[in-house]
């Protein structure tokens, strides 16, 4: 099934809901760059942007319990489906006024899945005015993802905290950092770089590690036994209410 044959099911299931079940209302801001010429966030905005939605959230500087029910808490109608097909592991859209996420379910990794959703979300706030034309752009659609990259980076590790609790480039200590904030230790050392935790060779020995040690694909406390999958509670599958929607 196509991404937008996914698209269409969502946002048709989510209105048909929304009227059996109330759903909260939209209040998640969104933003558009400052230099409108370019159309590019700095690098700077991205991280005010993550510092205000965590505000406009109700979030302090820690660690974000589960970033599916927060976004869920903020009218956003999110869904886990099955895209091992597809070319995509998330994507998200708004249909009027309402925002909307798919994420996969056959994800591996709680902690991957947990930047799936920010990046998403880093989407629908910085992204909700571009056009379905710009997306076809191969160079437009880089940056774009590199922006939505930045923003769930800056919003699980915010760099007004999360630099005082790293205290080691070993890169054992990145285990417990990864117990913490749910967030992949490759995730993490990139954010040490971004924000000058440690310097070019401190970053390039710790990438060694984790490629010696095959963790690119799976890291310690992936799979079942570790991280769980965050899972959407308004649009389960299993809702008594769902039985009255037809999927096709």
């Amino acid at each position: 099934m196509s991404c937008d044959v996914h698209a269409k099911w969502l946002a048709s299931t989510g209105y048909s809901f929304d009227g059996l079940v109330n759903f909260p209302s939209v209040d998640i801001p969104s933003f558009e760059p400052k230099d409108e010429g370019e159309n590019i966030y700095s690098d700077e905005e991205i991280e005010h942007i993550a510092e205000s939605v965590r505000e406009h959230c109700g979030l302090g500087l820690g660690p974000i319990s589960n970033v599916v029910r927060l976004m869920e808490k903020f009218g956003v109608v999110v869904c886990r489906l099955e895209m091992k097909d597809e070319k995509v592991e998330a994507f998200s859209f708004w249909s009027g006024a309402k925002p909307f996420v798919v994420l996969a379910s056959d994800k591996a990794s709680g902690a991957r899945a947990r930047f799936d959703a920010a990046h998403e979300l880093g989407h629908l706030v910085l992204h909700r005015w571009v056009g379905s034309d710009e997306i076809e752009e191969k160079a437009r659609l880089q940056v774009i993802e590199k922006e939505a990259n930045q923003f769930a980076s800056a919003f699980l590790l915010p760099r007004k905290s999360f630099p005082n609790e790293v205290f080691s480039s070993r890169l054992a200590s990145f285990l417990d950092l990864k117990t913490r904030w749910k967030v992949s230790m490759q995730a993490m050392v990139f954010r040490c770089k971004t924000i000058g935790i440690f310097d070019e060779q401190q970053i390039t020995n710790l990438n060694k590690q984790i490629y010696y040690k095959k963790w690119p694909t799976r890291e310690p406390m992936d799979g079942p036994e570790g991280i769980p999958i965050e899972q959407p509670l308004l649009l389960e599958k299993k809702s008594p209410a769902l039985s009255l929607i037809t999927y096709k």
